[in-house]
Order: structure tokens, then C-alpha cells, then sequence
């Protein structure tokens, strides 16, 4: 038996046994932890590594970019015109005439002083000769410690997205270029292309630029200026010559601390004067405007600074030669407006076969402008290219940005454009008199009353714009700008026709784009460049193109180019009746002339635009192939005078005949749904037989009109009184005479412009023929309208009465008369006479009582009244049966044609039973503002003589 002693000292041997197996357990599985922690972070870290390591960039790229004698780096980026052969600008100081590659050697002529190196060293990295070429610290976006991660990182990931991965990988980048190409490589590199500003690459080109003299001879406080300036390129000598001598001197002041320099040397730097350089004309830049564009636009793709680095071949859209004639044609234009004598010169040693094109200028000293700019612009609308841009490059004066100028009247075809998405056609009529408008008007305005829209656009007459403007809405219009391309433009506000010439801006390069939508028959030609604002509305190509290509000087490709995109923005109909109109040379003569400077020989549709004040000077024209705009006006401040108005059409016509030279003069094809028909001009109506002039119009299907013109009426007229004839004017007065038919707010224009004016009131009734008491005809009354059964009241009394009889008689002097009943022996005072049926007649009618006594005595009372049993027959053009709207479309314009063959009295409108207008005189259109729903419109039209017709249409405007 096992005492109490032995027991304890087997379980105290147990619990030790259990302890040692519990620490070798916890030990074993420490090691497995540990373990396994390293094994996965090896593999993170190997995965890390393999991921920072992918695609790296090679290192053998660095000598390619930066060894002379074929360096990329070494070579200017140079834009060329569209064919690669002429140069349009290399991206250089002109004043680096001669630009050595340094090196640290000081048995050359082309070594790096010492200066320049302790100054760069001692600025930009302190501990150049100790470190492995990358630091760790300062690891946050855009941060380079060191010379070798700045060449990495300005050479080889200027096109990698910004961060903490691209930072890694620059720094392992930065340590094998300095294990391999060693730190004197990496100095001489980074000093030799190293940003100095103002298009100065390398210490020896900012020598020259900033002190006229090669970098091997700068003294020391010239060195501590230039590696002040590689720190902060725009304060260089040139631009900031008090803030770049200030940070030159705090580099002396580093370098002394740093003990690179005695203090000596740094009194004498500090106390050395500065020479520095003035700017160099900048080089010769035939299309600066366009330089500036096609920078910007490479700007969203690539990082400027590595553009301006060089190495690369731009080719551009620029047709050369026509940039060069455009060019010169501006120059002389503006010369020939500054002064009358202006001759055709030359430019760049050639002559300006362009500027021979120009029309002759007739000087006017009531203008004489001064110091006027011109804007120019060419592009093929079939692709969005630019061929050729003139213009000043001051921020919002050139061509291309805002805010560009007021287009005053250019915008009126964006105008027009809205009436014709709303019904309203080239043949529609307008009226262009002085009261449409409430505001005052010119007092020298001339006035040409009734005109067909498309003489109203050809002439921009401001009464009709007054009237399309009001009837379709500013916010329509303005939306259909936007989907032409005007995305940057600042529209006029309201729906007053006078802000149009006074307000709003916008640049020729859009305005000319939208115009090429007319000229492609609906299509915006362009390009997006990914670009991240919120312009691009709709998807539209925004950017006109101007790069077809970037390969840089070994022949690898880069950019293929603003790739052309085609967007349908309006239809091909819509398009062609704009451009039909613009192109109807005949359409402006009573504004223009004939011959004008819109007139070139060939199809081609174009606009002249003016404002109020005669600032500025518009014209905007397009062929099939091309379309030129052109804009004069005051820039400078010291611009003085009007502009003429024909300033812009002459220089435009000048540059589409030159630029258009080679094309076969073609014309628009017609699309299908265009019809052309005969109309009487000018009410747009089909001709009757008293219209006095036919012309044929074209017309969207389904829009053509059904009724004859009621604009010009025959009328029989007693020419003695004047008044219209009635029964009892005498047969030999009566004549007929065709008047113009005007409506009241008209009737001043129609005096004012010596037409003859209808007569409203009736012949005077011949006092032997006139009714007593005893014999009168009290209804209907004189002149009036009937229809159906007519009852005739009236008074049939008097001494020795024997009876009465009714008759009527068809014309204005009846030869025959027809007995309405039997004669009545019963004598009537003021009741009815009898009941005639008119039902199946129409026109003219005289009706007659005749009261006979028992002496057989006759007495008359006679009426004049107009017959009518046709009801009007309404057609509702806009909008169509179940037609859909969307909530932007804040404004509809309700049209309808009423056919009638005698005379309206009122046209009642009607959204969902509510009245919401009534018209008495064609045209028949008002604007609705839309809300959300089904709606049913429905148009009562009703005649003087009270017959009624009505249509109604079902549309939906949805949220």
C-alpha cells in the first residue's frame, strides 16, 4: 500500500510531466505561428514586389531619351501641318540657338561648373554623393527627395497615375538607375534636361536664355539662380527677375551652410549684379491660336510638361498653305478698313493670292474703325478638323475660347430652326411692322410688312424674329443651341428679339461648328477627350479636331489622334430648310444687293450677323466640304468706330473661294420628305387667281398648305365713293380692284408704305331706294352672314295695304329674284316676313321686300347678305396625334391651318376642355407651357356666318 508521502510524489511527478508536454505544445505551436507569419509575408512581400515590379519601365529608355547625339529629349517637339512637311512651331526658347550636352569633364569646352553642380546638389539633394538614389521619406503624391527619383519620375511614369504605388515603384526605379548608370550619369542627365521655364530644357540652353552666355561660364551666384529656377520654373530671370535673384541669393545661403562654399565666396556672390537677358521675340508662329488648341486639347491626354520636353512630331489638322492665306487675307482686310488704299501685299515673302479674291471696298468715313481684330476659322464639317484658325491668343479673344464676342443676329437661323421643329416653314408668313414690338424702335427702321419667313431670315428682319422668338420660347431655342454644339456659349435670356443684338457671347470655333451641322444635313462632327466636366451634354462630340497623329522622332506611335465622331443632332429635313434659306442667293438681295460678298460663284449657304452698337461683324458660311467663319470687331482697347457691316462677308468670301478652289461646285441632295411646291408669296398659301406673284417653296411632308391665299382679295368697289359696291350702287360705277388684305396692327405700315388700303365701310345707300317705316327689313342685317334656313323679320304695313311679297336674288345686282312663300295679304309689323333656305347656297345675295297697295303702288326695302354653309375644316400640324414630349420641352407651339372660303370670325384653343385662347387672324399658332400628362387639345373654328368645325389630338408630355 502506497503511503501518503509516495502518492504526492507521483502526482507532483504527473503535474510536471503535464506541464513539460503543456511548454512543448505551446512552444510548437509559437514556431508554427511564427512561421507562418513569415512565410505570408514573404509571399505578400513577394506579391507586393511583383506587382510594384510589373511593366516596369526599362532602364535602357533613359540613354534613348537623354544621350546625345539622337536623344528624343535632346530633339524640340515640333507640330506640323496635316501633311508632316511644313512646320507650324517647335516647342523652344528661340533664343537656345545653339544647345550643348554638358558633362562633368573640365578638359571640354562643354562642362558643368562646379558651382552649378553644388548649387543643384545643395537645393534639390543635400546627400546626392551618399545616397543609393531613392529616400523613403516624404512618400506622399508628387514628392521626388532625390535627383534620380526626379528623373524617373519626369522621364519614365509622367504618364502613370498618381500615389503611393507609383511613388514605390519611381524609388525602385531611382535605385537601379543608380546601380547601374552610376551618380555622375544621373547628375549630368538630370542638368542637361532639367524644366529652367519658358520652353528651356537643360543648364546649357538656360545659360543663354537667362544670362547670354554657355553654361561652362556662369559664376557662382548664375548657378545658384538657375538651380533656383529648376525648383520653380515660372520665377525665372525673365518673368520674375526680383523673386528669382531673391531665391538665388537663399541658395547661396544653403550652399554656405552646407559648407560647399566659403564665406567669402558668398559675400562676393551676394554682392554680385545680375545681368539678365530680355525675352527673345518669340518665334515665328503662323497659327498661334490654333497652337494654343491643339496644346490644350493634347493637355487632357498627356502631361504638358513632358509635351514641352520634346522629342515628339504633332501632326496637326492645319492645311499650311490655307492657313497661310487666311493668314495674310485678315492682315490686309483690316488694313483696307483702316484705311481706304489699302492695297493687296504680300506675306512671308510671297504673294497673298487670297487677298486678290477680296471684293472691292467702297470706304465709308462714317465707320472709320481703328485698331479692329479679325477671327478666322475653316473646318471640314465632315470631320470636325480644323483647316485653318486666325485670331488673337489673349485668355478669351481667340476663336476658340470664351467669352468670345456677342453674336448678335447669327443666332437667328437657331431661331427659326425651333419654329420649323414647331410647324413653321421658309413659305410661312410673318409680318415685319413696327408694332409686333412694345419697345420703341429705330426711327430710320425700314419696314417691308407681309414676307415669307425665308426673306425674314435671308435679311434679318428683327420684327419676324420678334415673332418666332415669342411663339416657340427662348428656352426651346436655347436648348436647340446646345444640341448644335454652342456648350460654352452665354445665350440671351427672355424673348426679346432686341437682346439678341445686345446680349449673350460666344466663339467663333462653336458658332462655326454649329453652322457645319446644316452643312452635313444634321450630323455634329467632333471629338470627346475624355473629358471629366459636365459640358458634354447629350453625349455630343464637344472638341473640334485638331491632331491626326503624335509619333515621336524614332517613329513609335504615341496618339493616333482626335478620332472623329459623328452625332445626329437635328434631322437632314430640318437641316435642309435652313440651308435652303441661306442659300437662296435671290432671298437677300433687298438687304444686300446684287452682286454681294455672299455670292461666289458656286452652292454655298451663309449668314452675316450684326449687333445693336455695330461692334462686331459676322459671317458664317458653308459649302458641302467646308464651312469659314469669320468675325471683325473690337479687341483692344483702343479699337475705335463701327464695324461695317460688310466687313466680315467680304474677307469670307475672299477665303471660301480661295479654300474651295479644288472642289467641284456641288450642291445639298435633297432628302427624302422635303416637297416643293407653288405658293403665293407672300402669305406662303397656294396661289389663287388674284395672287399676284407664284414661287415655289419647299415644304417638310405633310406640312404643305391646303388653302388658297386669302392675303390678296378682289373686291367690287363703286369707283366714284370709293366704298364697297352693294345692291343699290349703280352697275356702270362697279369695278373690281385687288387689295392687299392687312390686319389692324398693319394698317399704319400698309398707309405709311402708300398701298392702297381697302375700303371697310359700304356705298352709300341711294336715298330714292331707301326703306320707310312702313317697308323694312329689321334681320337679318345689312351685309350680314347666313346660313340654313334664314328667317327674314321685318315690318310690311301702310295705307290701302293689298300685300307683300319676299324675294332674293344671287349677286350684287340681281337680274333675277326668286319668291321666297306667296304673296301675304296680311299686314306684319316688326315680326317675320318669312323663312328662307339658303341651305344649299353660297356667296353674295341680295334679299327684298316689296310692299304693294291697292293703287299697285310698289314700295322696296332691299339688304345685302353673304351666304355661307361650309364649315372651316381645321387641321391641327403640331402637335400630332399622340405625339410625345419631354419635360424639358417647356414650350410647345400649338399650330394649326384653318381652310375657309369666306371669312373666320374666331379660333378658339382648348387644353382639356379650359379655353386658353382665341385668335381672329391667321396664323393660327400660340405657345402652350407644357405640363406633366395625357392632354387632349381640341381647336373650334367658327365663320361669320356661325358654322363651326373642330378637330381635336391627344399628345403626352412626360415627367
Amino acid at each position: 500500500m502506497l503511503s501518503v508521502p509516495d502518492i504526492n510524489r507521483m502526482r507532483r511527478r504527473q503535474r510536471e510531466k503535464s506541464e513539460r508536454n503543456f511548454s512543448s505544445l505551446f512552444g510548437l505551436g509559437c514556431a508554427l505561428f511564427i512561421s507562418l507569419m513569415i512565410v505570408v509575408s514573404s509571399v505578400t512581400f513577394a506579391l507586393i514586389y511583383t506587382d510594384l515590379t510589373r511593366n516596369l519601365p526599362s532602364l535602357e529608355s533613359l540613354p534613348a531619351l537623354l544621350d546625345p547625339p539622337d536623344g528624343l529629349l535632346l530633339q524640340p517637339t515640333t507640330l506640323y501641318d496635316r501633311t508632316g512637311e511644313y512646320v507650324i512651331l517647335k516647342l523652344e526658347n528661340p533664343a537656345v540657338i545653339e544647345r550643348l550636352f554638358l558633362n562633368l569633364d573640365e578638359s571640354q569646352t562643354n562642362f558643368i561648373p562646379k558651382h552649378l553642380v553644388s548649387a543643384t546638389i545643395a537645393t534639390v539633394e543635400p546627400g546626392f554623393w551618399q545616397n543609393i538614389g531613392f529616400s523613403l521619406n516624404a512618400l506622399d503624391p508628387g514628392n521626388q527627395p532625390t535627383i534620380a527619383q526626379r528623373l524617373a519620375s519626369d522621364l519614365l511614369f509622367w504618364n502613370e497615375q498618381p500615389g503611393l504605388r507609383r511613388n514605390l515603384r519611381e524609388r525602385l526605379l531611382a535605385a537601379q538607375i543608380t546601380t547601374q548608370f552610376g551618380q555622375e550619369k544621373v547628375l549630368i542627365w538630370y542638368l542637361n534636361n532639367e524644366n529652367y521655364g519658358r520652353l528651356t530644357y537643360g543648364a546649357d540652353a538656360a545659360a543663354r536664355v537667362y544670362f547670354g552666355k554657355p553654361a561652362a561660364e556662369l559664376s557662382l551666384v548664375e548657378a545658384a539662380v538657375l538651380a533656383a529656377v529648376s525648383e520653380a520654373p515660372s520665377l525665372n530671370p525673365i518673368d520674375a527677375p526680383e523673386a528669382a535673384r531673391e531665391r538665388g541669393n537663399e541658395v547661396i545661403h544653403t550652399m554656405l551652410a552646407q559648407g560647399l562654399i566659403t564665406a567669402e565666396q558668398a559675400e562676393a556672390a551676394l554682392e554680385t549684379k545680375l545681368n539678365f537677358q530680355s525675352p527673345t521675340d518669340p518665334p515665328s508662329n503662323l497659327a498661334p491660336a490654333f497652337v494654343n488648341l491643339v496644346m490644350e486639347q493634347l493637355g487632357e491626354k498627356f502631361e504638358i510638361n513632358r509635351l514641352e520636353r520634346g522629342g515628339l512630331r504633332v501632326i496637326t489638322t492645319l492645311d499650311y498653305d490655307l492657313q497661310t492665306q487666311t493668314a495674310c487675307a485678315s492682315k490686309i482686310q483690316l488694313a483696307r478698313l483702316e484705311d481706304s488704299s489699302g492695297q493687296v501685299q504680300t506675306n512671308q515673302g510671297e504673294e497673298c493670292q487670297a487677298a486678290r479674291l477680296l471684293p472691292s471696298l467702297l470706304y465709308n468715313p462714317e465707320f472709320s474703325p481703328q485698331n479692329l481684330d479679325a477671327n478666322v476659322v475653316v473646318l471640314d464639317p465632315n470631320s470636325g478638323e480644323i483647316l485653318a484658325m486666325v485670331g488673337e491668343t489673349s485668355a478669351g479673344m481667340d476663336p476658340a475660347h470664351t467669352p468670345g464676342h456677342t453674336p448678335g443676329s447669327l443666332l437667328t437661323p437657331i431661331i427659326y430652326l425651333a419654329g420649323f421643329t414647331q410647324g413653321l416653314g421658309p413659305a410661312s408668313l410673318v409680318w415685319d411692322i413696327p408694332s409686333i414690338l412694345s419697345e420703341a424702335q429705330p426711327p430710320d427702321e425700314q419696314y417691308m410688312g407681309p414676307i415669307r419667313l425665308r426673306v425674314a431670315l435671308a435679311n434679318d428682319y428683327l420684327m419676324p424674329i420678334q415673332q418666332v422668338l415669342t411663339q416657340v420660347g427662348s428656352e426651346k431655342v436655347w436648348r436647340l443651341a446646345r444640341q448644335l454644339g454652342l456648350i460654352t456659349a452665354e445665350l440671351p435670356q427672355g424673348n426679346d428679339a432686341n437682346a439678341i443684338l445686345e446680349e449673350g457671347t460666344a466663339t467663333l470655333l462653336e458658332l462655326s461648328r454649329a453652322f457645319g451641322v446644316f452643312a452635313t444635313q444634321g450630323i455634329l462632327a467632333g471629338a470627346d477627350l475624355e473629358s471629366t466636366d459636365d459640358l458634354n451634354n447629350n453625349n455630343l462630340p464637344k472638341h473640334a479636331v485638331t491632331v491626326l497623329g503624335m509619333v515621336d522622332f524614332h517613329g513609335k506611335s504615341w496618339y493616333e489622334g482626335n478620332s472623329t465622331q459623328l452625332q445626329a443632332v437635328i434631322s437632314p429635313q430640318l437641316a435642309h430648310l435652313i440651308t435652303n434659306v441661306l442659300s437662296d442667293e435671290t432671298a437677300r438681295w433687298p438687304s444686300m444687293g446684287h452682286p454681294n460678298p455672299l455670292e461666289i460663284g458656286r452652292p454655298a449657304a451663309a449668314k452675316m450677323g450684326r449687333t445693336t452698337e455695330m461692334q462686331d461683324a459676322w459671317t458664317i458660311g458653308y459649302t458641302p466640304k467646308l464651312v469659314v467663319g469669320v468675325w471683325i470687331g473690337h479687341n483692344k482697347e483702343q479699337s475705335t468706330g463701327q464695324v461695317p457691316p460688310k466687313a466680315a462677308a467680304a474677307l469670307w468670301h475672299a477665303i471660301m473661294q480661295y479654300a474651295s478652289r479644288d472642289f467641284s461646285p456641288e450642291g445639298w441632295p435633297i432628302p427624302a420628305g422635303i416637297n416643293n411646291i407653288s405658293v403665293c408669296d407672300p402669305s406662303g398659301l397656294l396661289p389663287s387667281a388674284d395672287c399676284p406673284n407664284v414661287v415655289d417653296e419647299v415644304f417638310l411632308a405633310g406640312y404643305e398648305p391646303t388653302q388658297s391665299d386669302t392675303l390678296y382679295q378682289r373686291l367690287q368697289i363703286n369707283r366714284e365713293t370709293g366704298q364697297l359696291a352693294t345692291v343699290f350702287t349703280p352697275p356702270e360705277f362697279i369695278e373690281e380692284r385687288v387689295y392687299l388684305m392687312v390686319p389692324p396692327e398693319a394698317i399704319e405700315w400698309a398707309r405709311q408704305a402708300g398701298l392702297p388700303t381697302p375700303p371697310d365701310s359700304y356705298d352709300v345707300i341711294i336715298s330714292d331706294l331707301s326703306t320707310t317705316p312702313n317697308v323694312e327689313i329689321s334681320s337679318p342685317g345689312m351685309f350680314a352672314y347666313v346660313r340654313g334656313k334664314v328667317p327674314v323679320t321685318g315690318t310690311a304695313i301702310g295705307e290701302d295695304f293689298y300685300f307683300f311679297r319676299l324675294q332674293v336674288g344671287p349677286g350684287l345686282n340681281p337680274r333675277k329674284w326668286l319668291q321666297i312663300g306667296d304673296d301675304i295679304s296680311t299686314p306684319v309689323r316688326n315680326e317675320e316676313l318669312g323663312i328662307w333656305d339658303a341651305s344649299n347656297l353660297s356667296g353674295l345675295y341680295a334679299i327684298q321686300l316689296l310692299v304693294v297697295d291697292k293703287e299697285q303702288h310698289v314700295e322696296t326695302s332691299t339688304i345685302q347678305v353673304t351666304v355661307d354653309n361650309q364649315p372651316p375644316e381645321v387641321e391641327i400640324i403640331y402637335p400630332s396625334e399622340g405625339q410625345e414630349f419631354v419635360d424639358q420641352e417647356d414650350r410647345i407651339t400649338i399650330q394649326v391651318n384653318i381652310i375657309e372660303n369666306l371669312a373666320i370670325d374666331s379660333v378658339d384653343f382648348y387644353i382639356d376642355n379650359n379655353p386658353i385662347h382665341t385668335l381672329r387672324q391667321p396664323p393660327f399658332s400660340i405657345p402652350w407651357q407644357t405640363k406633366p400628362g395625357k392632354h387632349t387639345l381640341r381647336v373650334v373654328a367658327i365663320d361669320q356666318a356661325g358654322n363651326e368645325g373642330k378637330v381635336i389630338v391627344e399628345f403626352i408630355v412626360k415627367e
